[in-house]
């Protein structure tokens, strides 16, 4: 049951991980200034018009529109708030609203789901460009060709568990591919080892120099990393401190297996989005003692010595 236990608490830690750090837009929000491309029937600005948002805020916050045309000036306000690939928007005088519907961002191409300029009456989205000197000037297609994928930073700290009133500490180290985690369980060590890149998983037990290898079978639906998925239940919640860490607050569904959970999600802004602390109705997972930074490969594989086991 040892083994169980770990490995599910490590896959869902993979889970958490790779999720926010795979969201590009969840991860560095969309604060900054956006010039409105085009709507998606290919309706264009009139010629010498400019339509502009202004996003303040990580995941949530609030945006003003700025237009301008031949002979006339539209300024407007309103709120947003991002979460799960979901925009909720409204302004208070222009008709343009969103509740919890889907939008990509790439890094520099935002697209929304409502139409800008076009006439038409029928649902639609609109393409805007971040003003950044990175993105302006190219056209939508390339930059959509050329953005790079967000690249998780690798790390090692504490990691605390609450369960049941019982507090205990887990020591993981990650990387994009492989998580390892040790811990003392009635007066034994235990090591995990997951690794996503040979869809194994590895229990080591260092008193006895042995280890027991498991199928992770990564590469199928039976992966935890798809087995689980945050539902568009997900709502932005603000910001908060979390252990020195200024962290987008996320409140949402998940589903695991049949099985639909509550959860709340503290991911650190300054950390890419890394998930420090997570809870749900049964436990509560914070990391401390957070250090970033290449890890040792040794660290991933079964050390040199050990022999399978193969009663289990």
């Amino acid at each position: 049951m040892i083994y169980n236990r770990n490995c599910a608490r490590l896959g869902w830690h993979f889970l958490l991980l790779l999720t926010v750090g795979a969201s590009a837009a969840f991860a560095q929000g969309l604060d900054g200034a956006y010039v409105l491309l085009k709507d998606s029937d290919g309706t264009k600005p009139v010629a010498g018009a400019k339509l502009e948002l202004t996003f303040s805020g990580v995941t949530s916050g609030s945006v003003k529109l700025f237009a301008v045309r031949p002979g006339e000036t539209v300024r407007d306000s309103g709120t947003y708030s991002i979460a799960a690939h979901q925009i909720t928007i409204h302004f208070k005088e222009v008709d343009w609203a969103a509740d919890q519907k889907p939008y990509t961002f790439d890094g520099c191409t935002l697209t929304l789901p409502f139409m800008a300029v076009s006439s038409s009456s029928g649902p639609g989205t609109s393409a805007w460009t971040r003003e950044d000197p990175k993105c302006t000037g190219q056209p939508a297609s390339s930059v959509q060709a050329q953005s790079p994928k967000p690249k998780f930073n690798p790390f090692s700290a504490d990691e605390i568990i609450t369960e049941g009133g019982q507090r205990s500490t887990m020591k993981v180290y990650a990387t994009e591919n492989a998580l390892r985690s040790e811990s003392s369980q009635n007066g034994q060590t235990v090591v995990t080892i997951m690794r996503l890149d040979r869809n194994v998983v590895w229990t080591l037990n260092p008193q006895g120099k042995t280890f027991v290898e498991t199928s992770g079978n990564f590469g199928s639906g039976s992966s935890p990393l798809e087995q689980s998925s945050i539902g568009p239940g997900c709502k932005a919640a603000g910001e908060e401190q979390v252990g020195g860490y200024l962290c987008s607050k996320v409140l949402c569904h998940m589903t695991l297996g049949k099985q639909t959970y509550s959860q709340t999600q503290w991911s650190a802004q300054a950390l890419g989005g890394l998930v420090v602390r997570y809870t749900d109705n049964e436990e509560t997972l914070e990391l401390q003692n957070i250090k970033t930074g290449p890890q040792d490969p040794k660290l991933f594989e079964v050390p040199a010595g050990y022999q399978k086991d193969n009663s289990q």
